[in-house]
């Protein structure tokens, strides 16, 4: 491996843990909360499609939400739904933003070109 390839690691490396600092503006980061969030997701859709039924046991993460917000069992439902919705639309963006910049870096043939193009990506996703 040469030293731009090397760096080029490095730089699609760095682009990596922007893309993370620019996600936990938005949520819990770890593998466990990942996880959290689906489920939570999961269960509202379902309980929405169920037509939001009065006996919630079987969404335990809809009603841990609405117990612990002091809300009803749909109004957590569709607030869970609805930052979903908005997390998506983050993701998304984070997600291009990263994908396009590692891709770009493949491009460059000197440091420099490197590491312009590095930095314009982290300022790109520091934006988000």
């Amino acid at each position: 491996m040469g030293i731009i390839d090397h760096e080029i690691a490095a730089a699609q490396a760095r682009i990596d843990e922007a893309a993370e600092t620019a996600r936990a503006r938005y949520i819990t980061l770890g593998s466990g909360q990942a996880m959290t969030y689906l489920q939570k997701r999961t269960e509202a859709q379902a309980y929405k499609d169920a037509g939001y039924p009065a006996d919630a046991s079987s969404y335990p993460h809809i009603v841990a939400k609405a117990t612990a917000s002091g809300i009803t069992n749909q109004q957590a439902a569709d607030l869970i739904l609805a930052t979903a919705a908005a997390w998506l639309a983050k993701s998304s963006q984070i997600e291009q933003i990263r994908e396009a910049g590692k891709l770009q870096m493949l491009s460059y043939a000197t440091l420099y070109e490197l590491s312009d193009g590095v930095g314009s990506i982290i300022a790109q996703l520091n934006s988000v």
